[in-house]
């Protein structure tokens, strides 16, 4: 039986011809390595010769620099690519035959329609990445049918599936002769025979042509839909936040050597100091793409956001639903072709650098406004796509480095020993590799042609984020509770199966802050966790948990990547701190083979030795983490009523969701209508305000007695005597609730462990309530004075635990083992600094406690 994984197979047609069918939207074999002549270091590897027969028997003798290079092992009815250049050129109508990706039907078409020799320019001219493609060239048509030559080469299943097609709003391509052919998708569906077809149209004579509509009977063409989806997006939104865009001059960091942000990141300086980002008209863009299955009638059917994320405006900002633009879409069965997808974009995006657009500012001054695309995040999967690299699974997957990896024996996993000395890849080497890949047919170091992107952005290995969402909290933290508790691995030494059901019972003890959404879930069911449960249950629950049940071997190491991942996590990071966690993260890797086992050393494991140097290019972890961006993927799931054009459907949406909240702050903001409209698009928070105490401070619920002021505390700690207090239990504080232990409607939440500042220490504690002083004798609730707020707050001491013991030089500065004290202080609610986790694990007699701050104040969880 054939397999459809192939990526190139063989089939025998009536008349005798043999042809290969493309399964892939690559142009290059996945599965193989690059000839030897074409290889810029030795590989250790030996090559497996014996396959060489294979290759002969398959594609006749090959020229003599691939004379001595082995091949991937084939099946019995399958063979493999060795290129679209180098083999057949003995028998150019074979050639043709084989290069051309169709159904059966248009492959005899195209069989017959074959006339004379062929010299070897028009077959380059027939294969993607040929030197001299021109598709506008009459002299390449070969009397076909349809008279187009990129029409015929679309990529349609083999099987002849003409079903769904893949429709990309950002279909437009260059039909420039001069295009490099390292550009070109190899099989580009041109997405549009279905719609013809139901059209009742002809087929498409120029898969290039950008004027037909939108969609049938639609006003608008496709390039003007192109156009105005990331027009009007820029337009829109620039006009509206000028000075948001000032944020990278304005902002006030804590340290001013530290990486606080993007504009830290070495890629950011490097564009900063070349002139174009000094200029506060500029303005630069984080891409992101990902596909999202939908409609429940078919898993196959899946949409891919183009997204731009405006990286000059604050961080809280820029992740807003409204203010990240969806620059692109496809939709259809299949995955994208990156360069078909991109081209319209890239177009866009280079005219938009060269001569920008002119904005008015919101005192009616003109301005000139250019934009570059300067970085970019996305999951493995997305990024061998859109990168243009072997997925994760093949030899030098990495997109950072050229370490090879290996086959774990008798397995198709693929792993990577610690390897310190690994090469890094470079921007040049990247292109050089994607050219070798299209010339030979070979994936060349991984790197299997050269994506759009390398021209949109300045280092595309550098610029390329390592997202932590899927890499390290969904990727090796779920492989570790994977591996601790599944029964799979029960008896290795590193299993703890036989725990679970105490580490479930500690899980359910737990309280979660009011920031948090999501609530303890049980390690006997990953299947229910979601990104954000690992990523909570790595940085806080883990070593709390695991500590008096996990070995002390395996717990310190574990630490060492909590440790690691904090401090590349933080909103300020040192360079001496990056130094730390490079080290930290090295260590945790070297000896993971020795603790786990080679077979479990993946992508997500090679990639933590990579952290550190990606910090330092784009800034912090959070900067390109996916989490806001994977909400925007469920949210745009939401705009699809049906199963006719997807895309009008979402760029419509879209636009109305950008537009609303401008909208809703037009209207009155004492006017009922304002009021209904941020009710419904959840703009205000779902709680009463008994009183403003300044700009993002609030009194929560109601005030009532205090019984029993605290008068000598008052004395004690502000030297207040006298006066009037009123207590409440709510306070809500620059986007965080608040919640004193007076408040008992609280059953599942904890909410009173903060961290405060006292006498300018950073302390922490537990709010026993909240008081509002003010200097009257009333005796009743009252207003008739200014009221200052301050809070009782029960102080906890900072007690030595395993962190500070370990080997290493660890950093937890955000974890705490504590005891509560009898010691009470009373502060202005102003020096409360963040609201923490608060962990009680009981180990049998004992009882540990833990108050853990956020790794930051900027991700929303």
């Amino acid at each position: 039986m054939e397999s459809r994984s192939t990526r190139y197979r063989l089939r025998k047609r009536a008349n005798g011809l043999v042809i290969r069918e493309n399964l892939d939207d690559s142009d290059v074999s996945d599965d193989a390595e690059p000839p030897e002549a074409f290889r810029f270091r030795p590989d250790p590897e030996v090559e497996e010769l014996q396959h060489q027969d294979v290759y002969n028997n398959i594609h006749g003798s090959p020229n003599q620099q691939y004379d001595n290079d082995g091949v991937v092992p084939a099946g019995d009815e399958e063979a493999q690519d060795v290129g679209d250049v180098v083999g057949n050129l003995r028998d150019p109508n074979h050639d043709i035959v084989e290069n051309y990706v169709a159904g059966d039907d248009d492959v005899e078409g195209v069989a017959n329609n074959i006339e004379g020799d062929l010299n070897y320019d028009i077959i380059d001219n027939l294969v993607p990445g040929g030197e001299d493609a021109d598709v506008n060239n009459p002299e390449c048509n070969l009397n076909l049918p349809n008279n187009g030559i990129v029409e015929n080469l679309c990529a349609q299943e083999a099987e002849g599936d003409d079903e769904d097609s893949d429709v990309s709003l950002n279909s437009e391509a260059s039909s420039e002769s001069e295009q490099e052919n390292a550009f070109t998708d190899d099989d580009d569906d041109d997405g549009y025979n279905d719609y013809e077809a139901q059209a009742g149209q002809p087929p498409l004579q120029d898969h290039f042509n950008d004027d037909r509509p939108l969609y049938p009977n639609a006003q608008v063409t496709l390039r003007e839909s192109v156009i105005a989806i990331v027009t009007f997006a820029l337009t829109h939104h620039l006009t509206g936040f000028y000075e948001d865009l000032q944020f990278r001059f304005n902002r006030v960091k804590k340290n001013p050597n530290n990486i606080e942000d993007l504009y830290d990141g070495n890629i950011y300086k490097e564009n900063f100091q070349s002139g174009f980002l000094s200029n506060p008209n500029n303005i630069s863009f984080m891409w992101y793409t990902d596909g999202v299955s939908t409609f429940n009638i078919s898993n196959k059917f899946s949409i891919w956001p183009l997204y731009l994320v405006v990286n000059e405006l604050s961080y809280k900002k820029r992740v807003k639903k409204e203010n990240i633009i969806l620059a692109g879409l496809w939709f259809g069965k299949k995955k994208p072709k990156a360069n078909t997808f991109l081209q319209p974009f890239h177009t866009k995006m280079v005219d938009f650098y060269q001569n920008g657009h002119i904005f008015n500012r919101p005192d009616g001054h003109p301005i000139l406004v250019k934009g570059v695309v300067l970085c970019g995040t996305c999951d493995m999967p997305a990024k061998s796509t859109f990168l243009r690299i072997k997925q994760f699974n093949g030899f030098y997957s990495c997109p950072r480095c050229l370490q090879r990896g290996e086959q774990y024996a008798g397995t198709t996993v693929h792993v990577y020993s610690y390897d310190p000395n690994a090469p890094l890849r470079s921007n040049d080497s990247v292109e050089e590799h994607g050219k070798v890949a299209i010339a030979s047919g070979f994936a060349c170091y991984g790197v299997k042609g050269i994506s759009l992107l390398y021209r949109m952005v300045s280092n595309l290995v550098r610029s390329t984020g390592i997202d932590s969402m899927h890499g390290i909290f969904s990727g090796q933290g779920k492989a570790l509770l994977h591996y601790w508790f599944s029964s799979d691995h029960k008896d290795s030494d590193f299993s703890l199966h036989h725990l679970v059901d105490n580490v479930n019972a500690r899980l359910k003890q737990f309280k979660v802050p009011s920031f948090l959404n999501k609530f303890p879930q049980s390690v006997s069911d990953l299947s229910s966790w979601k990104s954000l449960d690992f990523k909570v249950w790595l940085l806080c629950y883990s070593i709390p948990v695991l500590s008096g049940l996990m070995s002390d071997l395996y717990l310190d190491h574990h630490m060492l990547l909590v440790s690691g991942v904090f401090i590349l996590s933080q909103q300020s990071i040192s360079p001496e701190q990056i130094n730390q966690a490079s080290v930290l993260l090295s260590k945790y890797v070297s000896e993971f083979e020795t603790l786990y086992d080679l077979r479990f050393m993946g992508i997500n494991v090679h990639q933590l030795t990579h952290l550190a140097q990606c910090v330092e290019d784009l800034g912090p972890l959070w900067v390109y983490s996916c989490y806001f961006m994977e909400d925007l993927n469920g949210k745009i799931c939401k705009f699809i009523h049906g199963t006719s054009h997807v895309g009008v459907q979402i760029a419509s949406a879209t636009t109305k969701v950008q537009q609303l909240e401008c909208l809703i702050s037009s209207l009155n903001h004492v006017s009922p209508a304002h009021s209904f409209c941020n009710r419904v698009h959840k703009l205000g928070q779902n709680f009463k305000v008994a009183e403003v105490i300044s700009p993002g401070i609030h009194v929560v619920g109601k005030f009532s007695h205090l019984l029993v002021p605290p008068r000598q505390l008052l004395l004690d700690c502000l030297n207040i005597q006298g006066g009037h207090c009123q207590l409440f239990s709510r306070l809500w504080l620059k986007g965080t609730l608040y919640v004193s232990e007076s408040y008992t409607r609280a059953e599942k939440r904890q909410s009173s462990h903060v961290q405060f500042t006292l006498d300018d220490t950073s302390s922490v504690g537990s709010i026993k309530y909240f008081i509002r002083w003010s200097n009257c004798h009333c005796t009743t609730l009252c207003y008739c004075q200014p009221g200052f707020y301050l809070c009782v707050i029960q102080v906890y001491k900072r007690i030595a635990w395993r962190a500070h013991m370990h080997p290493d030089n660890l950093a937890f500065s955000y974890m705490h083992a504590v005891r509560d004290t009898a010691d009470l202080v009373i502060v202005p609610v102003s020096s409360l600094q963040s609201l923490c986790f608060y962990l009680s694990v009981t180990d049998g007699i004992d009882t540990h406690q833990y108050i853990i701050q956020r790794v930051n104040n900027l991700e929303v969880e």
